[in-house]
């Protein structure tokens, strides 16, 4: 019982230090749920700072640029190639007619309105030449000849390049002394290896056509194959000899 004593006046002493570790335990998850509350409350007052800096931004008027005047505004349709290039013909067709002395443009048809005069001087100012684009090469393509020109003269051929059928100029002349001379005969399917040159222009929208084929150079002519002779079959001359056999041969 001596001993025991001791140990016993020892047991209040542990149960005070095992409540003030419990009551620590709940004091720190308190202050980190006050903690999580407050960042919480400073998130949202940041983001409704934010919403309504942006509604103010929204709010305010933007600085706007002055209106462009009329001519600012022609120079940058006229930039355009295919407005240009409309204008253009409009001019041409008033050139052609030669009764026209004036065109005029007003704003508005207001009477009063202020009304720009454009002579008939004047009118080929605004004519833009159509301008030659740069050609298309292509290096050794097949043209299988359709309808070739075997006599001189100012006649286009023709033949088949890229699943259709053009009309082509030829150049070259060594060539075409050569088919004038006879010394190169075509028929059915014959094809020419050859240099041909796509040549392109602007139309009258201002898009690109083509305006023609060159062929400039021509490395080889080939012909059709000549089709098999058909081989005739020993076995069905025998059955056909059995059935006739009164037959002379």
């Amino acid at each position: 019982m001596a001993l025991l004593t001791p140990l016993l006046g020892t047991a209040p002493f542990y149960r005070d230090k095992l409540r003030q570790s419990k009551q620590q335990t709940q004091i720190n998850e308190l202050t980190i749920q006050k903690l999580k509350l407050e960042l919480a409350e400073k998130e949202d007052a940041a983001i409704e700072r934010a919403e309504k800096k942006q509604k103010e931004m929204r709010a305010q008027a933007l600085p706007l640029e002055p209106p462009l005047g009329p001519e600012e505004i022609a120079t940058a349709l006229l930039s355009r190639k295919k407005i240009a290039r409309r204008r253009s013909n409009y001019y041409e067709q008033l050139v052609e007619d030669s009764q026209i002395e004036a065109v005029g443009f007003a704003p508005s048809h207001a009477r009063g309105a202020n009304e720009l005069t454009i002579q008939r001087r004047q009118f080929q100012n605004f004519v833009v030449a159509r301008t030659d684009l740069e050609p298309l090469t292509y290096k050794n393509i097949v043209i299988e000849v359709v309808s070739p020109v075997l006599r001189s003269g100012g006649l286009k051929w023709r033949g088949i390049f890229d699943k259709k059928i053009i009309g082509f100029d030829l150049e070259d002349q060594a060539f075409r002394d050569s088919v004038t001379s006879k010394r190169v005969q075509f028929q059915n399917g014959t094809m020419l290896i050859c240099d041909l040159e796509v040549l392109q222009r602007e139309d009258e929208t201002g898009d690109t056509e083509i305006a023609g084929y060159v062929v400039s150079a021509v490395h080889e002519v080939r012909s059709p194959s000549t089709p098999p002779e058909p081989v005739e079959n020993p076995q069905l001359s025998l059955h056909l000899d059995s059935e006739n056999p009164g037959k002379e041969h």
